[in-house]
C-alpha cells in the first residue's frame, strides 16, 4: 500500500515499499491498476451492479488536509451502520486491495477505515467497497498525521495496520511514516490492548521501529511488543493475509521475505479491559502472525 507522511516541521516522504529503486513507481501503478481492472470486471458480472452503482458517491469520502481546506472530525456512528463493532484502520491504503478484502472478511464482525493521502486513490477505495457492497468500509482522504492526531476519536480503535511503508532516506531521519509522532498518535486512538501492526519487506526498517518502541523510555511506556527479542517476526514468504497488488509485485521481483512488528497499546494501571477489544487481535497475538 502506498502512503505519504507529512512529518511535523518537514515535507512529505513517499511510500510504497523499501526495496525498490528508481522507476519502481510506474511498475507499482501498473500492477495496482491491473488489480483494479480485475475488480471492475468482477463487478460488471455481478447481479447487484446497478443498485451498487446508483448508491455510489465520492461524497462519502471523508476529507482532511491537504485534500480539504479544513480538518474534519470523525464520528464512527456517522460512518458505519453499526458503530458498536470494533474499528480497524489501515494507514496508507493505496488503491485499497488489502483493506477491501479485510473488510469483506469482517463484514459481520468489524468496521474498517482506510486512510489514504491521494484523493484519486481514496475514491477508488470507495468504489471498490461499493462494488463489493461493503457497508463496513469507510475511506478517509488526507495526511495520515493530521487524521490520526486530530481526526479520530481517542481510544476508539482496536487495530492499526501499516503495510509496506517507505523507509527513511537516511538513518535517524524522522521523515518517514512510522516515526515518533506516528507512534504517539497511533497509541492515542487505540483502545488499551489494541494493536499496531507493521508489515514490511525491509528488515532494517521493521527492526528499527521495533527497537525504538522498546528502547526509548517515552515510547516503551506506551507500547508492549507482541514478539520476543528482536521484537519482530520474519516470514520467509509473502503472507496470504497481506496479499495485494503491491505485495504480488514485490514477490515477483524476488522480494519474498516479509517482516512484521506488532505492538500492543499498554493499559493504564488498574484499568479494566475494554468491552470492544478485538478478539481477532487477541488471537493473532497468540499465534504470532
Amino acid at each position: 500500500a502506498a502512503a505519504r507522511w507529512s512529518a511535523p516541521g518537514g515535507g512529505s516522504s513517499g511510500g510504497g515499499g523499501g526495496s525498490g529503486g528508481g522507476g519502481e513507481g510506474s511498475a507499482q501503478e501498473v500492477s495496482m491498476l491491473e488489480g483494479s481492472l480485475a475488480a471492475v470486471r468482477a463487478f460488471l458480472e455481478s447481479e447487484g451492479r446497478e443498485a451498487a452503482a446508483a448508491a455510489f458517491s465520492t461524497a462519502a469520502v471523508a476529507r482532511f488536509p491537504p485534500v480539504a481546506a479544513a480538518a474534519a472530525k470523525v464520528s464512527w456512528s456517522a460512518l458505519f451502520p453499526d458503530a458498536s463493532r470494533a474499528v480497524k484502520v489501515e494507514v496508507g491504503a493505496g488503491t485499497g486491495d488489502w483493506v477491501a478484502l479485510r473488510a469483506e472478511a469482517d463484514a459481520a464482525t468489524a468496521n474498517w477505515a482506510a486512510l489514504e493521502l491521494r484523493h484519486d486513490r481514496a475514491c477508488l477505495i470507495r468504489a471498490k467497497g461499493a462494488m463489493r457492497g461493503l457497508r463496513n468500509l469507510a475511506v478517509l482522504a488526507g495526511d495520515a498525521h493530521g487524521i490520526l492526531s486530530g481526526g479520530l476519536p481517542l481510544r476508539s480503535v482496536a487495530e492499526v495496520h501499516v503495510n509496506f511503508p517507505q523507509p527513511p532516506q537516511s538513518e535517524g531521519s524522522e521523515r518517514h511514516l512510522v516515526n515518533r509522532a506516528f507512534l504517539e498518535a497511533a497509541h492515542a486512538i487505540l483502545q488499551p490492548g489494541g494493536t499496531l501492526t507493521l508489515t514490511s519487506d525491509d528488515e532494517a526498517y521493521c527492526a528499527s521501529v521495533a527497537r525504538r518502541a522498546v528502547s526509548e523510555p517515552a515510547l516503551a511506556a506506551l507500547w508492549q511488543p507482541a514478539f520476543g527479542p528482536p521484537h519482530y517476526k520474519t516470514h520467509e514468504r509473502p503472507l496470504p493475509s497481506h496479499r495485494s497488488a503491491f505485495d504480488d509485485l514485490w514477490a515477483a521481483r524476488g522480494f519474498s521475505r516479509r517482516f512484521q512488528c506488532r505492538l500492543s497499546a499498554r493499559r493504564a494501571r488498574g484499568q479494566p479491559r475494554p468491552q470492544h477489544e478485538s478478539e481477532a487481535a487477541e488471537a493473532a497475538l497468540a499465534e504470532g502472525v
